[in-house]
């Protein structure tokens, strides 16, 4: 029977809460809690973490705390509350980190927002530990070893951005970043070995 771990669900709780909060004013969210550039009189440093809490729309956070759930729980039960709770943390941080850098750099003043740095950085802590783990896959519905799903996803990542497409506004550097920030944290800060 899956198991929702307690570091998994108070973060998708949170998530819940701050998105509920967030529809009720929804530009007073994004001025003061969304990741803004550091060029901008909004920045303020919370919202590095701040940033993480916040979604655009319902399909944003759905998918979000889909992942969250499907393979955090199990990554919590691997690595202990803590580490899980640190692993969450660094990637979502470090990718708030690298958008402020690459938007400064660009001159971009579009805010931040989402898990999806943290998310993508727990999928794929999840498939180096469980690489050859078969998934089914909800869309489309085929089954899928679990390195090969983090594989298509950095394929599908690096290919949107560097087509840099008009009206494109996903940070697909940002989860390039939590991607690499989770390979880095399990291979070769903790140096879990695989197990399946």
């Amino acid at each position: 029977m899956y198991t929702l771990t307690p570091t998994v669900r108070t973060i998708l709780i949170l998530n819940i809460i701050a998105f509920v909060l967030m529809n009720m004013n929804f530009e007073y969210a994004i001025e003061n809690f969304a990741l803004w550039d550091i060029q901008t009189p909004y920045f303020q440093p919370y919202q590095l973490l701040t940033h993480m809490f916040m979604h655009a729309n319902f399909f944003h956070i759905f998918s979000n705390m889909l992942g969250l759930v499907f393979f955090g729980s199990v990554l919590e039960q691997v690595l202990g509350a803590n580490r899980f709770l640190l692993l969450y943390m660094i990637c979502g941080l470090g990718a708030g980190a690298l958008s402020l850098g690459v938007d400064y750099y660009n001159g971009d003043i579009i805010p931040s927002i989402g898990a999806s740095g943290a998310v993508f950085g727990v999928v794929t802590s999840f498939a180096l530990i469980f690489p050859n783990l078969v998934l089914q896959l909800l869309f489309p519905p085929i089954p899928l070893k679990a390195k090969y799903l983090v594989l298509l996803y950095l394929i599908f990542e690096v290919s949107y951005m560097w087509q840099n497409l008009p009206g494109d506004r996903v940070g697909h550097l940002a989860h390039l970043a939590g991607m690499l920030l989770g390979f880095i944290m399990i291979k070769l800060v903790w140096k879990i070995p695989k197990r399946y």
